[in-house]
């Protein structure tokens, strides 16, 4: 069955001001790469429950070389970053049970001297305390919590260091030192810096030429450096000038932030891509003859279900197990891959009339919709589980298909010369897949039909995907986007590359 639903239906959102974008540098692309070029994040293990922890401040054990949070671990307190959400829960507390609070106090906002377990506890007896006399309040809260628990996984927050020549601010950005860019998969967007006053997150302007990235799970913080980032485009006064100095200090001292906190709305938030979804099917046992109903994911999203990912690496994806006899069976089924980090659509077909049809949505999607939407997208069809899976790794792996595609071409060409494959076998009598990268170099292997020596393991240093995506930015093809990449594709486009 054709899915054709890629974009997501979008709720309704108040608009919202948008600050001016921040400028593209050229030496963003020396140091940090272009956007969605960077090498593929490694899997993330966060914690089952924030609830649960009491460490002030959590700091993944992944993270702990880097020198993040100094001031916090000092003195044992905890940072966080929130949602919108929250603030507008804690209004509606303010507004319809209004208590005498001390001055700095709030109801359900986080506390730097309260660790996970601790804020989370409060939140939790606010939400009791309003759930017979008003449960909407009490829902409110609860959502919230959830909220809050998502963005403060700080396994999934990006580490930047600051290599400004000079301080900014007061307790604002220290040159030479790494700092938290908090975002969840959920919302992968800019939302501001956890600076040296080291609480939340407050807005700084993401100039390339001051930032290089250390670590970047969602590639949060690429787009931000590629100018796809809503914040301010000024720095504060640096605190070494002593007109300003001492009045970010007495506002310090008064609890008066002269930072901007950025806006980080989850429920609201449009999202215009398709969730995950299944079907139903019969599938017939090759081993035993019976049949049984079987369901089978058609979409798979692999930022809500990253685990349909690893599926599809590891190839059990396709792999049902018969109900009677408890046979595997490989069944292959039209799916429909997107990848909102990446932004791809890639569309296992199973047969020409299926191609065409995608071909055609493909064609009419509006490359408008949406800046994250999966208009403007890379779009591939493949026709065969082995293009699926290659193509599934390139996506996660943050590559350009159509180089990796040249670089196959010259894998082929030098197997050939080795007497690794026959000169001049037709191309269905081989495939060549890119299994990820290892120490600087690109895996592939050469997989041959009708032949017991089974797949041949190869890798070529990253340098010849440079080289080739030198090339390819060189020639008539640059821009060139085509649903079906692969073999043929790059014969055509090695036609005219230049040469060197």
């Amino acid at each position: 069955m054709l899915k054709t639903n890629i974009a997501r239906k979008q709720r309704p959102t108040e608009a919202s001001p948008m600050n001016e974008k921040t400028s593209q540098s050229a030496k963003n692309f020396e140091k940090n790469g272009k956007p969605k070029q960077n090498n593929a994040a490694k899997p993330i293990t966060a914690p089952d429950d924030l609830e649960a922890i009491t460490a002030k401040p959590y700091i993944p054990p992944e993270h702990q070389h880097y020198g993040l949070l100094p001031g916090a671990r000092k003195n044992k307190t905890e940072v966080y970053a929130w949602p919108e959400e929250l603030v507008e829960a804690d209004a509606h507390i303010s507004e319809h049970y209004p208590i005498v609070l001390d001055s700095r106090e709030t109801y359900i906002m986080p506390r730097r001297d309260e660790s996970y377990m601790q804020y989370f506890a409060r939140l939790r007896e606010f939400q009791h305390q309003y759930a017979s006399e008003d449960p909407d309040l009490s829902q409110e809260i609860a959502i919230a919590a959830e909220f809050m628990k998502l963005v403060n996984r700080k396994e999934y927050w990006s580490i930047v260091k600051f290599v400004g020549k000079q301080a900014v601010g007061f307790k604002g950005l220290t040159p030479g030192r790494c700092y938290y860019w908090p975002c969840s998969p959920e919302h992968p967007e800019y939302e501001g810096v956890i600076d040296d006053d080291e609480f939340t997150s407050y807005l700084y302007p993401c100039d390339p030429d001051y930032w290089e990235i250390v670590s970047d799970p969602t590639h949060m913080a690429e787009r931000a450096l590629a100018g796809d980032a809503d914040t301010v485009d000024t720095w504060e006064p640096a605190a070494s000038d002593a007109r300003y100095a001492e009045f970010f200090e007495w506002a310090h001292f008064m609890d008066i932030s002269t930072k901007t906190k950025g806006s980080y709305y989850m429920m609201l938030q449009p999202y215009p891509w398709a969730a995950s979804e299944s079907e139903q099917d019969t599938l017939i046992c090759s081993a035993c003859g019976s049949s049984s109903d079987f369901s089978y994911w058609s979409v798979v999203n692999a930022q809500e279900n990253p685990e349909f990912t690893r599926a599809l690496l590891d190839e059990s994806f396709f792999i049902k197990t018969c109900a009677a006899c408890g046979a595997s069976i490989r069944t292959l089924h039209p799916c429909l891959y997107l990848s909102p980090n990446q932004r791809w659509c890639i569309y296992f077909v199973t047969n020409d009339q299926m191609k065409a049809a995608v071909r055609k949505m493909f064609m009419n999607l509006n490359a408008d919709d949406d800046r994250e939407g999966p208009g403007g997208s890379t779009r591939r069809i493949v026709t065969t589980p082995d293009e699926f899976i290659d193509k599934v790794a390139v996506c996660e792996a943050a590559l350009d298909d159509r180089i990796i595609e040249l670089v196959k071409l010259g894998i082929a060409g030098s197997a050939m010369n080795a007497g690794h494959l026959p000169d001049g076998i037709d191309d269905d009598k081989y495939y060549i897949c890119f299994c990820g990268e290892h120490d600087g170099a690109l895996q592939f292997e050469i997989q041959r039909s009708a032949t017991p020596d089974g797949p041949m393991h190869c890798e070529i240093d990253k340098g010849a995907y440079g080289f080739f995506a030198d090339l390819l930015s060189r020639s008539p093809m640059a821009d060139a986007q085509s649903f079906l990449v692969g073999r043929r594709w790059a014969r055509s486009a090695s036609d005219v590359l230049p040469e060197e």
